[in-house]
């Protein structure tokens, strides 16, 4: 993983994907679903991270995720709810952040 360029990103933004795998894999994740995002199981069955730290890595928790650096908070992540349903959508400020850090989907 090459970070050039990351001096555009908001440190906090370049802190909270430097040490969290999870929150790379769901940002990469998510650039697959552009246009209406995804749901939370999809989330979680496709890149193998428990529900919980799924959970975490976007909203934050009193455990292992700060909320402070949580992808919503961060403005990567947009949270929309269709119904009963919570879709969970990459941001273009995530969608830059991922470009940065050079991730690959």
């Amino acid at each position: 993983m090459e970070t050039q360029g990351t001096e555009t990103l908001h440190p906090n933004i370049v802190r909270a994907l430097v040490t969290s795998e999870t929150r790379k894999r769901i940002l990469c994740f998510l650039s697959n679903y552009p246009e209406g995002g995804t749901y939370l199981q999809e989330i979680v069955k496709r890149t193998l991270i428990s529900h919980s730290n799924v959970l975490g890595a976007i909203f934050g928790n009193d455990k292992n995720y700060s909320k402070g650096s949580s992808l919503t908070s961060l403005g990567l992540v947009d949270v929309f709810k269709d119904g009963r349903f919570r879709y969970f959508k990459l941001t273009s400020k995530g969608l830059n952040s991922i470009e940065k850090f050079d991730l690959k989907a």
